[in-house]
Order: structure tokens, then C-alpha cells, then sequence
């Protein structure tokens, strides 16, 4: 996705043609938008707000929702202080994370923030740094 944006509202908005509802997103690559995420579709019950988004490459994407959300799906409902995470192409849910499981302290908060690493992007930050390591410990014989 590069520079491109991923939009969510709180309110039905229409721009450059592109409908989109409380549940979806809107992609914007600088100078046209398109539906990237379809949440009533993909099983999020029409008017509930997504809150909070993150693309995290290879498909998926991380979703925070405003109140509970069951998808249909058992292995993914959280409430507001959980994120969700669904498969663009295989149209699956997955709990990513459960705040209210993690502490006590969730309880009655909301979580409206989202920003997850790339797979990817971990792997490469790990090789990056053996990499430095390794050519540290060839110096030092040298």
C-alpha cells in the first residue's frame, strides 16, 4: 500500500463516487478512493463503527471496533477493547487481540487505536540486525 490511506467514518460518506458506511474503509492512493473493506459484508453488522484500522500486508487487515462485535464466525467477536483481524481473500476472522484478556484494567475502556508491524516487515528488522551483529564480530578480527 506504500503512501496510499486507509479512511474509516464515523457517519455514511460518499467521495469521488465511493459509498462507504460506518463498518467500511476507504482506500485513498492520492487521487482516487476505493472501497478497500467491505464490513458489512464481511459479516459486521451494518451501522457499527469501526473505530480504529491497520493494512498489515499479505491481505489482512486489523480492525478495532467501537462496541462488541460478534462476526458470525465463533473464533472472532471481541468487545471494544479488542482488535480483529480479517482475511481480504480468504474472508476470515481471527481475534488478534483481546484487551479485556490481557488485564482487568480494559474493563469499560476503548480501544481506538491500531498499529500493527508487517510479518514481513519483523523478519526484515531481524535479519537487518544480524546482519550489523555479524559484521561487527568480522571487524573485531580483523
Amino acid at each position: 500500500m506504500g503512501t496510499d490511506l486507509l479512511l474509516s467514518f464515523d457517519a455514511r460518506v460518499t467521495l469521488g463516487g465511493v459509498t462507504a458506511e460506518r463498518e467500511d474503509l476507504v482506500r485513498f492512493n492520492g487521487s482516487s478512493y476505493t472501497l478497500y473493506f467491505d464490513g458489512s459484508a464481511a459479516g459486521i453488522p451494518a451501522g457499527l463503527n469501526l473505530d480504529a484500522a491497520d493494512s498489515l500486508g499479505g491481505g489482512n487487515v486489523a480492525l478495532a471496533l467501537v462496541s462488541e462485535c460478534h462476526t458470525g464466525q465463533a473464533s472472532a467477536s471481541v468487545e471494544r477493547q479488542g482488535v480483529l483481524e480479517y482475511n481480504l481473500a480468504k474472508h476470515t476472522w481471527e481475534i488478534a487481540y483481546d484487551g479485556s484478556a490481557q488485564h482487568s484494567d480494559w474493563s469499560g475502556a476503548n480501544l481506538d487505536a491500531v498499529a500493527l508491524p508487517e510479518p514481513g516487515a519483523l523478519l526484515q528488522l531481524l535479519a537487518g540486525a544480524a546482519s550489523i551483529l555479524m559484521l561487527g564480530r568480522i571487524r573485531t578480527r580483523l
